[in-house]
């Protein structure tokens, strides 16, 4: 625990009161030397009894003391703690990336997973007034990220993401639309999910119930298809690609209709990736479109400042200067 949140204005104290002290003590010997021409030097005990310059020096003792409490209040000394916790509007947002081996595919360079990376990087830039979360998704889904405001996270996270990373391949669309409901339900009013993938689900049949929880659950579903409808090969190493079950090399190909559909359901938007800054710009504009809500942050531990203390002090002292007379005085006459 520091016990100043602000010690360089202790720093700062000193520097005033040694500078009080000398234009003081440099105002008392101009003002000495010039009694001194003016007043003979046996007549000036008389004019200037030793108790005066007693309650002088006290007044001045006071005042840089005074002062010196000032700058202690500025410094804002703290101790003792508390706990505070804040509530504050937010949006829910969780970004499904597809994850599949079709993400390889390079007709958009330097390939498909790298182009969702590097934008998806850039909108968390623009979403700090959003919790986020990040799911993986090939044929099953897997939460990458929980939700969090941790825009570190979720960039990390976001790096960590490659074609094949999951045990199952194929596209399925429907795990990362049920899985996005499962974390979102807890949250109240609209949430989003943007969906980015090439779009051959391999699981259309399974996709109309998906599409019924996330309306249940509030979710307003963003699409993202990345991809070029001609489509390109699926490089697995080595300058090969993959092959089917006749040994002819598979062509993935950006299939949109599906992604327009979810879309156009939940009254979200579907956009056909062109380049990172100009998706990202348009999925930012989407979500502010969303009604956010209220949402309890975590508690947090502070420490109580008390800078009302010295502070208090110094106003005595200052009231005490101007108080206290130059001269010493009884309440009645002997």
């Amino acid at each position: 625990m520091d016990f100043f949140r602000y010690p360089k204005f202790l720093l700062l104290m000193i520097l005033v009161d040694v500078i009080l002290v000398m234009l003081l003590y440099f105002a008392y010997l101009r003002k000495k030397t010039l009694i001194k021409k003016i007043v003979q030097a046996k007549l000036l005990d008389k004019l200037i009894p030793s108790e005066t310059k007693n309650l002088r020096k006290i007044k001045m003792i006071v005042f840089i003391s005074a002062i010196s409490f000032v700058f202690i209040s500025w410094a804002l000394p703290q101790w003792g703690v508390e706990f505070t916790s804040s509530t504050t509007k937010a949006g829910q947002v969780v970004i499904a990336v597809d994850t599949s081996l079709s993400m390889l595919v390079e007709d958009i360079k330097p390939s498909r997973i790298e182009n969702s990376k590097t934008m998806f990087k850039v909108l968390i830039n623009r979403l700090s007034g959003y919790r986020t979360g990040i799911i993986a998704f090939s044929d099953r889904a897997y939460v990458q990220c929980p939700i969090t405001t941790d825009e570190d996270a979720l960039k990390y996270f976001i790096s960590q993401l490659y074609a094949g990373m999951l045990p199952t391949q194929g596209t399925s669309i429907s795990a990362p639309l049920n899985l996005a409901s499962e974390l979102l339900s807890k949250y109240p009013g609209q949430k989003a999910l943007i969906l980015l993938t090439d779009g051959e689900a391999h699981d259309k049949s399974e996709i109309k119930n998906a599409l019924e929880n996330a309306k249940k659950s509030g979710v307003v579903i963003f699409t993202v298809g990345i991809g070029n409808p001609d489509g390109g090969l699926i490089p697995i190493g080595g300058g090969s690609f993959k092959m089917d079950e006749k040994g002819n090399p598979v062509v993935s190909r950006l299939d949109e209709e599906t992604l327009i559909e979810l879309a156009a359901q939940t009254g979200g938007a579907y956009i056909r990736y062109s380049d990172v800054q100009t998706v990202s710009d348009e999925l930012a504009g989407q979500l502010k479109n969303l009604t956010k809500t209220q949402w309890q942050g975590k508690v947090r531990q502070v420490y109580k400042n008390r800078y009302q203390i010295p502070l208090f002090i110094a106003i005595l002292l200052l009231l005490l200067e101007l108080i206290v007379p130059e001269r010493k005085f009884k309440l009645w006459k002997e």
